[in-house]
């Protein structure tokens, strides 16, 4: 008996269980689902909950990782069952409820900025059962437009109206220096002028932080620089449960775990994002750590473990209860 006829025999022999009614019916009638659900995981952290909620993709194209060979970025694509042309980049943010009033977002995507593949953060927050209003602190990685361009509408006013702004000392003080903004590229200085709006749109209620104490009970900051001068990464932390949120550490998972030495098109310094790029994956592995990054496929979060000179991810487990 062969594989198809085994099968054939044992369903034959389960009796031909009937689908219900409803979904039968959703087989044969009426509009096909043309659409995922709304992205959503959760995650408990000791009493936290973190809500991992999509706010889309954004498409890396060849000139994203300027300093591979195209072909050899192909065929990495290739051995990872994907499109060599354009690469989907999750694009994810957190929630961090404490369950005491605390409510952290951290990261607000991309709003309308980058195309209709993302800014759908808003109504995946919804499914998840928060409004904007009951965010409480919008916790910026750094202030590139996939990370804050969902802080504020169209008409430049916050999107959290209840939340303050905190970003690092670092970061504020690069996207805020007109010398930097002059020096830049006519393709780069539109940066500035997004990070310019999201602060305006905060403006009374923006804290900027330095160092590694503390930015809200539970969470604790981590410097990783080089795409951003002053990118952090945040520890979320109740006793032994640990979750790392590295930010951009990783833009494009199958090639830069494979070869960390591969940069990415808008890295402010790109020699020093690749050595944080490295040691963070070393530590994330040496220290088995759960890691979830902006960049990672949603919705994630898993584990780094080394593989020679390259590295693998794990994904976490999915499971019914928190």
């Amino acid at each position: 008996m062969n594989r198809r006829e085994l099968l054939r025999t044992g369903l034959l022999a389960a009796g031909a269980v009937s689908l219900p009614t409803r979904i039968k019916a959703q087989t044969t009638e009426g509009p096909k689902p043309m659409s995922q659900v709304p992205p959503i995981w959760r995650h408990r952290i000791g009493d936290r909950v973190v809500t991992v909620v999509s706010d889309g993709y954004v498409p890396f194209e060849d000139w994203h990782s300027p300093n591979i060979d195209p072909a050899e970025r192909a065929r990495i694509l290739r051995e990872h069952f994907l499109p060599t042309d354009i690469y989907q980049g999750s694009i994810n943010t957190f929630v961090v409820d404490d369950g005491k009033g605390s409510v952290c977002l951290v990261d607000a995507g991309a709003g309308r900025l980058l195309g209709s593949t993302s800014g759908h953060l808003i109504r995946n927050l919804n499914f998840a059962g928060y409004a904007p209003e009951d965010i409480t602190v919008l916790l910026a990685t750094h202030l590139h437009p996939d990370h804050v361009g969902g802080a504020y509408d169209a008409d430049g006013m916050a999107v959290f109206r209840n939340a303050e702004l905190v970003v690092s000392e670092a970061d504020h003080a690069f996207w805020t220096d007109d010398r930097m903004q002059a020096q830049a590229s006519s393709d780069a200085k539109f940066l500035w002028d997004i990070a310019a709006d999201a602060l305006s749109a905060y403006a009374g209620r923006v804290r900027r932080f330095e160092g590694e104490a503390e930015v809200l009970p539970g969470i604790t900051p981590l410097a990783l620089p080089g795409h951003t001068p002053g990118q952090h990464g945040f520890i979320v932390s109740d006793a032994d449960d640990v979750l790392f949120i590295w930010a951009d550490v990783i833009h494009f998972p199958p090639l830069q775990l494979q070869r960390p030495e591969v940069a990415f098109a808008f890295d402010v310094d790109p020699d020093l994002a690749i050595e944080t790029r490295r040691r963070t994956l070393d530590m994330a592995a040496a220290d088995r750590l759960q890691i979830a990054g902006m960049h990672m496929p949603f919705p994630g979060a898993g584990h780094v473990v080394r593989d020679g000179n390259a590295y693998g991810f794990i994904p976490s487990r999915w499971g019914y209860d928190l």
